[in-house]
């Protein structure tokens, strides 16, 4: 089943687009989206179709920052009954987990996780989508407005210690400094921002638990129409930690907050084996990082759990009979060729 997303996400494309030169009815429709969406918040679109819309109006409109000119109006009331919820949580630390929890409702390509050292914590968020087009705009998006949800619980002033995105650096990479207020780091292994562990832990003072405990009940009793099934979430799971080395199940069952033999036994009970499912995974993705000029062999390699170039190619050999070189010589010759030529710099 596609990855499925609240058409609220696009409640100030139409804004974002005319200010850019753009007739957002003509894009829109020839994504087969009717202008009537736009006020149709709950209605649920393919994240494919979000993300081909978004990448081409950034294209057509020649503004590399598109993601993120939507993302600077978004406010905890787009997301609808879960914004509400997110209002009432005691802590940002609580209400990251609750845009997890509920990601059914917003956006079921989404994956959030937080990892913490040193007093600072990673909040890495990935899109993870069906096709194999690019997700610039989209992981741009999904920053920002994780950016503008701390903001709401921290106050406008609060900035991230940095900001990572996966895709290479735009042409205007001052325009992300300006929006984020901090360094910002292209060309990484992943899509996220580094604040410190008490910023996660501050006091939400307008929490009011009498409320929130009612959302949650409202929110449960809709838990049953998640679209996603088990074996989307697991498959979720493993793409957003695999380029962390994490791809056991021990690793991923707290991600879905479940414990691992808890998640052992609903999968066998669906017919479903994790293996087969961290298989699938990596397959899919390896076949989208293959077909993208930006990854080397060796960070295609990282990206998939490997620590190892030897330990990639022998995995790669048993699965598709060929080294990963000839593979990719044969199926994109062109991007094989263009790393044939070294590269003396990497911009950050």
């Amino acid at each position: 089943m596609p990855a499925m997303v609240r058409a609220a996400l696009l409640s100030n494309y139409a804004a974002t687009a005319k200010r850019l030169g753009l007739d957002p009815r003509a894009y829109l429709a020839q994504h087969e989206l009717p202008m009537s969406v736009l006020n149709q918040p709950d209605r649920r679109i393919p994240a494919s179709i979000i993300n081909a819309l978004l990448e081409q109006s950034a294209l057509d409109s020649g503004c590399t920052t598109f993601g993120l000119e939507m993302a600077s109006t978004r406010q905890m009331s787009d997301f609808g009954v879960v914004g509400l919820l997110l209002t009432h949580q005691p802590s940002l630390r609580a209400a990251l987990k609750i845009t997890q929890d509920y990601r059914y409702l917003l956006n079921d390509s989404l994956i959030i996780d937080v990892e913490e050292s040193d007093n600072l914590a990673i909040i890495r968020e990935e899109i993870v989508s069906d096709n194999q087009l690019s997700n610039q705009q989209t992981n741009n998006y999904g920053l920002g407005v994780l950016f503008k949800m701390f903001q709401a619980f921290l106050g406008n002033q609060w900035r991230p210690h940095s900001v990572y995105f996966s895709h290479r650096m735009p042409s205007d990479p001052k325009a992300f400094r300006e929006f984020f207020g901090c360094p910002c780091y292209f060309a990484a292994d992943f899509n996220g921002l580094v604040c410190t562990s008490r910023d996660l832990d501050t006091p939400n003072q307008v929490a009011d638990p009498v409320m929130r405990t009612y959302l949650e009940r409202f929110l449960e009793s809709l838990r049953s129409e998640s679209p996603l099934s088990l074996g989307d979430e697991v498959r979720q799971a493993i793409a957003l930690l695999l380029p962390l080395g994490r791809s056991s199940i021990d690793q991923i069952a707290p991600t879905l907050g479940v414990h691992p033999r808890t998640l052992q036994r609903r999968l066998q009970e669906q017919a479903l084996s994790y293996s087969s499912l961290l298989l699938e995974t990596r397959v899919e993705l390896l076949k989208r990082y293959m077909a993208n000029g930006q990854y080397s062999l060796g960070s295609i390699a990282e990206l998939l759990g490997y620590s190892s170039a030897p330990a990639f190619t022998r995995w790669f050999q048993e699965q598709f009979n060929e080294s990963p070189r000839s593979y990719r010589q044969r199926l994109y010759p062109s991007i094989h060729a263009a790393r044939a030529v070294p590269s003396l710099t990497r911009k950050k």
